[in-house]
């Protein structure tokens, strides 16, 4: 399974992603009247290879998909629409990589309008930005190069799946152009907060949109997460002064004075011709009364 990447977002970082972004294209499967689709589902994938003996570690990835989607990294799903109808507002996920090809796959969906029943425009539009464990990056964007199919086959998503004999995704226009015009909001980029121990599953958390709220679009700030490794405080015994010491000191002079002052009672009595077991008696009284 593929952990998730811990973090946050910064608005006021430099933001190469979006920029990438806002050169994509929207993509979908050719239609007789595209832009316009009839409803229901297509898919689309795009494989990526690091190039040479390099790893990819994590992606940084912005889509939207006009009406809905949901989004898979190497089979694992990561996220999609939350709310019908907020494709205008593009979402943003950061995930960790395996070693290898990664495969990146969605599924789109267009719906019919709901005043009309016509068909309505339909295209995917993404950009993605590929770590590698040197530091540098590649990337991705929504164009022809990716493959679309109308046809949705059993484990569509999974990187086994012969996506050989699928077709080009039709390229519809570049952002910015009609019939979507440029009116998609981006969210801010995400910054990796300090993660936790590589135990850590992916089962927690599959993308981060869970992460902040699932951390979509709202301004945050940096933030150490807590050691797996942390353990209890330690505690430093005080030292010792002379102001530690007073109490007992003062507690032994008036014992002392206590039993010094019980044997002359007691030898008092003696003298006076009280029997031992008498003044043994008095002796015990006085003891446990004080």
């Amino acid at each position: 399974m593929i952990p998730p990447v811990f973090a946050i977002q910064r608005r006021d970082a430099p933001d190469s992603l979006a920029d990438a972004f806002r050169h994509a294209s929207w993509i979908w499967t050719l239609e007789a009247d595209s832009p316009y689709a009839p409803a229901g589902d297509r898919v689309f994938r795009r494989t990526y290879t690091p190039p040479g003996t390099l790893t990819s570690v994590f992606a940084d990835i912005i889509m939207t998909v006009d009406d809905e989607f949901s989004l898979y990294v190497n089979g694992i799903y990561i996220g999609g629409t939350q709310t019908e109808g907020s494709w205008t507002a593009a979402q943003r996920f950061n995930v960790s990589l395996q070693p290898g090809a990664t495969v990146f796959a969605v599924r789109g969906k267009n719906v019919l309008n709901g005043a009309t029943g016509e068909d309505t425009t339909a295209g995917v539009l993404a950009a993605i930005e590929i770590t590698h464990s040197d530091g540098s990056t590649s990337t991705l964007i929504s164009n022809n190069n990716w493959l679309a199919s109308k046809v949705i086959p059993t484990n569509f998503e999974q990187p086994h799946t012969d996506d050989s004999a699928w077709p080009e995704a039709h390229l519809i226009s570049q952002y910015g152009a009609p019939p979507w015009l440029n009116g998609i909001a981006v969210p801010a980029p995400f910054i990796a907060a300090n993660l936790p121990s590589s135990t850590f599953t992916a089962a927690n958390l599959s993308s981060s949109t869970s992460i902040a709220a699932s951390l979509s679009s709202s301004t945050s700030t940096a933030a150490n997460l807590p050691s797996s490794t942390s353990t209890a405080p330690s505690f430093t015994p005080l030292p010792l002064s002379s102001k530690n010491l007073i109490g007992p000191i003062v507690g032994g002079v008036l014992g002392g004075v206590v039993i010094l002052s019980l044997l002359i009672t007691l030898l008092w009595f003696r003298k006076r011709g009280f029997k031992l077991k008498l003044s043994s008696s008095i002796f015990l009284l006085i003891w446990f009364r004080c």
